[in-house]
C-alpha cells in the first residue's frame, strides 16, 4: 500500500480543484450562489447518466447585445415563453436553422423540457453541458444558475436543490458575446463559418454525496510507472470515505494488470487530493509508431472497503523532453512533422462530436508521413484527442487567447482577461492532460517583438507557463509562436519556453529546440471543383466564387482551368522544397507545416477542404520529403537557397547526399544507391553503405559527382537517391529535377538582327549595331530594351521588335517605395503589374493583388525547345525572381492580348498579367519580355534568349492580338 504524495502538484490541485468557479456571475434577482457553474473533466463512469441531447427551442434575439437585449426582461428563461425554432444539440444551430451567425453581439436562447427519474432520490446531481461558446447564462426552472465564460472545455453545476425529481424541469441558456471573451480560430469571421451555441453533449448526472472530482493519471514512464492523481469531495461531512484504490490494465487486448491503494487525508472544506504511484514494469510506452493506451480504474472506498464510488481515464506512457536543440520522445529523438488542422469544417461549421470522424482525418495525415499537428490559437475537441491518442499523433494545444478580435489585447491586457487566460488555462490542460496525444501546450501566438511589453512578457512568457507546467509536467510549454523574443535571457526577464518557434527560415534559434511557424504559407489558387461539393450546405465556396468572378471581369474565365492547374503545380513544388529546407537546417526539430488542410479561400493544404487527398500527389510521394527518414540533396534548387537549378551541357555536377533519420531504432548497414539519368539514360551512379546512422542525426553519406552530358537540345535531368537496410527493405527514396542546356547559340549572320544591347551582340554571332540614324527598314529584327520613338516607327514600317526588360542590375529600385507609388520595376517602360509581383513563390492567402500564385506557359513556336511542362518550374526562377515584373496587360486595353507566359495573381482580383507576349503592331510584329533575361552566365537565360532571338527572325513569328501604335506610344521613353 503506498502513502499519499504530498507535493506541489497536490497543493496545487487542491487550490484549482476546491477555488470558486471562474468567469463572472450575473447579478440578478433569481441568482442561485450555490448553482455555481465550474470547470470539469468528465469522466468515464457507470454513475446514473441521463442525455439531454435530440431537440431544443431555439429564439434568436436579433440585434441586440447582452447588456441591452429584451429577452431578459422578458424573462424568456420561463417555461410559459414559447420559442418559434428548433435545432439539435450538439450542433450548430446556423446550419440547422440556416441563418448564419453574420454579427458577433447577438443573442441566441436555447430551452429544453426534461424529467429528472425519481429513483435519484438520493446524492447529487449535475447538470454538465460539454461545450457552450461563446459564453452562457444558465437558468434552471426560473432560477438563473450561473454564467460562464468557459467555451472551450466543459462545465457543470450542482443542480441538487433545484431539480425536481420525478417531474419535468425547464432548463434555459441564454448564449452571447460578452467583451471579455475568449478568441480564437473557432471564433474567426474570415469566411462565413463563424458559429456559436451548444457544441457538446449535455447530460444530468448522478453522484454519491462524495464523489470522485477529478483524475489525472501522470505518466512516469523512465520508471515505468504512473501516479494516479485524484479530487474527492463531499457534500456535507456525513460520508466517511477511506482510501482510492487503482487498477491499471492495457485498453485493448491481454496484458499485465497493475494495482495501487492510499489512504486518504483529511479533508480542506469539502475537498481532498492524494496520489497513488503505480509501479509498472514491463508496460509499453505510448508513440506515434506503437500507440499504447492503459485504462486507469480508480474506485473510492468507504469504510469496511466499501465502494463509494468510482471512474476511469484512459492514459498512455510517454515522456517527452528536449536535449539541447532536440525534442525526445520517450528518450530518442523526434521530428516534428505537423501538419496544422485550423478546424475549418464546411459539413458542420463547428467541431463533429466524432471520434471516428477525427480518426479517419488523423490516419490519412499519418499516410502522408505527418505525426504532429497544431491548430492556430485554438484547442481541439476531445474526441479528436482521443483519436490522437489512439492513432498516435502528437499535439500541441495552443490558447485561444488572441487570433483576431481580442489580438491586440495581450500587450496589455486588462485585469479582467489576465484572470481569463489564467482560469481558462487551467481548465483547458485540466481537461485535456489525461491524453498522451498532448505533448506541448502553446500559451500564444504572433506577439511581436516590436509590440512587447514588460506585462505581456511576464503572464505569456513566465506565470502561463509556469501553471501549465505545474498543471502538467509532462508536457512541453511555448511560450509564443511567431513571436517574442529569440533569445531565452531578455530584457524583459527569462522566458520559461522549452521550444522556440518563429517564421525565420535563416536563423534557428540560439539554445532552444526550434520549431519553423507556418511553415511557409503555400498557397494556391482555390480548386474550381470545390464548388460543386458545396452544394446543398449553407455556406458558400468563396474562394471560388471571389476567383470567378474576377477571372470574368478581366476577361480570363476561359484560361481559369489551366492558371488553377499551374498553380498547383508551383505549390508541389515549393512545398518540398520548404519541407527539405527545414529538414536540412541545423537545429531544426520540425515544422509547422500550413495549412494540412485547405480552406476555400486560403489554399495551403495536402488536402482539399473537405479531407479529400490529391489525386495526383499519392502518400507515397509525398513521404519521400515528410517522413521519420528522409534522404535530402544538399545542393537541391529551392527558393530557399541560393542552389543552381540549370546547368550547360559537359559541366561538372556536385551535390552531397544527407540522411536524416529520426526512425525508432539506428540504421545499421544501410545502402545508399543514387543514379543521374538525363534523357531517360543514366549517365552518373554511385553507392555508398554506413556502419551505422544514429537517430537524430543529418549524416552526409554520399555525393553525387560527375560531368554532365554535351547536348545539343535543352533537357530534364534527374537525380534519384533510394535507401535500404541491411536486409535489402526499401527506408525511402528520393529525387529532384535540374535542367540542362546546350552550350551553343544560335548563329543570326544575315538575319537583319540589330541592337543597342552589347550583350546581345557580344553573345550571339552575327547580330550588328543599331544605329538610330539608320532608316528603320534597313534592320528587320531590332533587339531593344527601351520603347522609343524610333522603336515605334520601325513597327509602323513593317519591322520586328524583341523588347527585353533585363536592364535592372544597373538601377535597383526602392522597393518599399515603388510599392507605395503602386511601380514595378520595368525599365522597358511598358507597365508592369507593381513592385510585390516580383515574385517566384506563390502568396499567402493576405494578398491583395499582386504576386505569383502560378504560371501558365503557352504551346508555343517561340518557346519551342525550351524545357516546361505547360508551367514554370525551377527552370524560370531566377529569371523571375530577379526584380521581374509581369506586364500588366490591362493596361494596353482595348488591345487583348493573351501572353505566352502567364502569371496568376491574388484569386481576389485576378490581374491579367504576363510574363511575355507577342502582338502585330502597324505592319510590324513586337515580342516583349519582362522576364529578367541577364547575365548572360545563366544557361536558361542565354538559350531563352536565343530561342526568341531565333524565333522573331523566323517566319514563325506571326502575332495574332493587335496591339495599336498609338497605345505603344503612350510608353515611349525620352532619349
Amino acid at each position: 500500500m503506498k502513502k499519499p504524495q504530498v507535493a506541489a502538484y497536490v497543493l496545487l490541485a487542491v487550490f484549482l480543484a476546491c477555488s470558486a468557479a471562474s468567469g463572472e456571475e450575473l447579478k440578478t434577482a433569481n441568482a442561485n450562489p450555490a448553482g455555481r457553474i465550474v470547470g470539469t473533466l468528465p469522466l468515464a463512469t457507470s454513475r446514473p447518466r441521463l442525455s439531454l441531447d435530440g431537440q431544443w427551442d431555439l429564439r434568436y434575439d436579433p440585434g441586440y447585445t447582452l447588456a441591452t437585449t429584451k429577452s431578459f426582461k422578458e424573462k424568456w428563461y420561463r417555461r410559459e415563453v414559447k420559442f418559434p425554432e428548433v435545432t439539435q444539440v450538439p450542433g450548430c444551430w446556423h446550419y440547422k436553422t440556416g441563418r448564419p451567425c453574420d454579427e458577433y453581439g447577438s443573442v441566441v436562447w436555447f430551452k429544453k423540457i426534461f424529467r429528472v427519474p425519481a429513483e435519484w432520490n438520493a446524492g447529487r446531481i449535475w447538470l454538465n453541458i460539454g461545450g457552450v461558446k461563446p459564453s452562457a447564462d444558465v437558468w434552471l426552472n426560473d432560477v438563473h444558475v450561473g454564467y460562464t465564460l468557459t467555451s472551450r472545455s466543459a462545465i457543470k453545476m450542482d443542480i441538487t436543490g433545484l431539480a425536481r425529481r420525478g417531474e419535468e424541469n425547464t432548463l434555459a441558456l441564454c448564449v452571447s458575446y460578452p467583451e471579455v471573451r475568449l478568441d480564437g480560430v473557432w471564433d474567426w469571421s474570415a469566411g462565413e463559418e463563424v458559429w456559436d451555441g451548444i457544441y457538446r453533449n449535455v447530460f444530468l448526472e448522478q453522484t454519491p454525496d462524495a464523489w470522485l472530482d477529478d483524475v489525472h493519471a501522470e505518466p512516469l514512464a523512465s520508471k515505468p510507472a504512473a501516479r494516479i492523481n485524484v479530487v474527492i469531495r463531499r457534500a456535507g461531512g456525513n460520508t466517511a470515505v477511506r482510501s482510492v484504490k487503482c487498477r491499471l490494465t492495457p485498453w485493448q487486448g491481454a496484458g499485465s494488470a497493475y494495482a495501487g491503494e492510499t489512504q486518504i487525508g483529511a479533508f480542506a472544506g469539502d475537498a481532498v487530493c492524494a496520489s497513488v504511484d503505480v509501479d509498472m514494469t514491463g508496460a509499453r510506452l505510448w508513440s506515434p509508431d506503437d500507440p499504447n493506451l492503459y485504462l486507469a480504474r480508480v474506485t473510492l472506498l468507504g469504510n469496511g472497503g466499501t465502494p463509494i464510488d468510482e471512474a476511469s481515464v484512459r492514459f498512455g506512457l510517454r515522456e517527452i523532453s528536449t536535449r539541447g536543440k532536440q525534442i525526445l520522445l520517450n528518450g530518442k529523438p523526434i521530428f516534428l512533422r505537423g501538419g496544422c488542422d485550423d478546424q475549418r469544417y464546411p459539413d458542420s461549421f463547428c467541431p463533429p462530436n466524432s471520434k471516428e470522424f477525427y480518426l479517419k482525418h488523423i490516419k490519412l495525415a499519418k499516410q502522408y508521413g505527418f505525426n504532429y499537428t497544431k491548430s492556430c490559437s485554438e484547442v481541439f475537441m476531445q474526441e479528436f484527442l482521443e483519436a490522437a491518442d489512439e492513432a498516435g499523433y502528437l499535439v500541441c494545444e495552443e490558447m485561444p487567447f488572441g487570433l483576431e478580435a481580442r489580438r491586440n489585447i495581450r500587450y496589455n491586457p486588462p485585469p479582467e482577461y489576465e484572470s481569463l487566460y489564467r482560469a481558462e488555462l487551467a481548465h483547458i490542460v485540466r481537461a485535456d492532460r489525461n491524453h498522451p496525444s498532448v505533448a506541448i501546450y502553446s500559451m500564444s501566438s504572433e506577439i511581436w517583438l516590436g509590440d512587447l511589453t514588460q506585462k505581456c512578457f511576464r503572464i505569456f512568457g513566465q506565470d502561463l507557463p509556469r501553471i501549465t507546467r505545474q498543471l502538467n509536467p509532462r508536457a512541453l510549454v511555448i511560450d509564443c509562436t511567431g513571436g517574442f523574443p529569440p533569445e531565452t535571457s531578455t530584457k524583459f526577464g527569462r522566458r520559461t519556453s522549452d521550444l522556440e518557434s518563429l517564421f525565420d527560415s535563416g536563423r534557428p534559434c540560439n539554445e532552444l529546440p526550434y520549431l519553423f511557424h507556418e511553415w511557409h504559407w503555400i498557397t494556391a489558387l482555390p480548386d474550381l471543383q470545390m464548388k460543386a461539393r458545396y452544394r446543398g450546405l449553407p455556406i458558400q465556396p468563396t474562394g471560388v466564387l471571389q476567383m470567378e468572378a474576377a477571372a470574368a471581369g478581366n476577361g480570363l474565365a476561359g484560361e481559369l482551368p489551366q492558371m488553377v492547374a499551374g498553380s498547383q503545380k508551383l505549390k508541389y513544388a515549393h512545398r518540398k522544397a520548404a519541407l527539405e529546407y527545414a529538414r536540412k537546417t541545423p537545429g531544426t526539430a520540425g515544422y509547422h507545416h500550413w495549412l494540412i488542410q485547405d480552406i476555400n479561400w486560403c489554399p495551403e493544404g495536402v488536402f482539399n477542404e473537405f479531407w479529400e487527398p490529391p489525386a495526383d500527389l499519392p502518400a507515397e510521394e509525398f513521404r519521400t520529403y515528410n517522413a521519420d527518414t528522409v534522404i535530402l540533396l544538399s545542393r537541391a534548387p529551392s527558393i530557399y537557397e541560393n542552389n543552381q537549378a540549370c546547368f550547360f551541357g559537359g559541366e561538372q555536377f556536385d551535390s552531397p547526399l544527407l540522411v536524416s533519420h529520426y526512425g525508432a531504432e539506428p540504421l545499421a548497414g544501410a545502402a545508399l544507391d543514387w543514379t543521374l539519368a538525363c534523357g531517360g539514360k543514366t549517365v552518373l551512379a554511385g553507392h555508398q553503405t554506413a556502419a551505422q546512422i544514429a537517430c537524430g542525426t543529418c549524416t552526409p553519406m554520399a555525393a553525387v559527382q560527375g560531368k554532365l552530358p554535351d547536348v545539343e537540345k535543352a533537357g530534364v535531368f534527374i537525380v534519384e537517391a533510394v535507401l535500404r537496410k541491411a536486409d535489402g527493405s526499401l527506408v525511402n527514396r528520393n529525387r529532384w529535377r535540374f535542367w540542362i542546356f546546350p552550350t551553343a547559340v544560335p548563329g543570326l549572320h544575315g538575319k537583319g538582327v540589330t541592337t543597342t544591347l552589347a550583350y546581345i551582340k557580344s553573345v550571339y554571332p552575327g547580330v550588328g549595331d543599331f544605329d538610330p540614324a539608320r532608316k528603320p527598314r534597313e534592320t528587320d529584327l531590332l533587339v531593344a530594351d527601351t520603347v522609343t520613338e524610333t522603336l515605334v516607327r520601325h513597327l509602323e514600317a513593317g519591322g520586328r521588335v524583341l523588347l527585353l526588360n533585363y536592364r535592372w542590375r544597373e538601377d535597383l529600385p526602392n522597393i518599399g517605395q515603388l510599392a507605395r507609388q503602386g511601380k514595378g520595376f520595368s525599365n522597358c517602360g511598358l507597365p508592369d503589374a507593381g513592385a510585390w509581383s516580383t515574385q517566384y513563390r506563390t502568396i499567402p492567402y493576405a494578398g491583395t493583388d499582386v504576386g505569383n500564385m502560378g504560371t501558365v506557359v503557352a504551346d508555343h513556336p517561340a518557346l519551342a525547345g525550351f524545357p516546361h511542362e505547360g508551367w514554370c518550374d525551377l527552370q524560370f526562377f531566377r529569371m523571375i525572381q530577379d526584380l521581374a515584373s509581369p506586364f500588366d496587360l490591362a493596361a494596353l486595353r482595348p488591345a487583348r492580348i493573351k501572353p505566352i507566359i502567364r502569371t496568376n495573381g491574388s484569386y481576389q482580383r485576378m490581374p491579367d498579367n504576363g510574363y511575355l507576349f507577342e502582338a502585330a503592331v502597324g505592319r510590324g510584329k513586337l515580342m516583349a519580355s519582362a522576364l529578367a533575361l541577364a547575365p548572360a552566365d545563366h544557361p536558361e537565360r542565354r538559350f531563352l534568349v536565343g530561342l526568341l532571338l531565333k524565333h522573331c527572325s523566323s517566319d514563325r513569328f506571326a502575332p495574332r492580338d493587335q496591339l495599336a501604335p498609338e497605345i505603344l506610344r503612350r510608353y515611349v521613353k525620352a532619349p
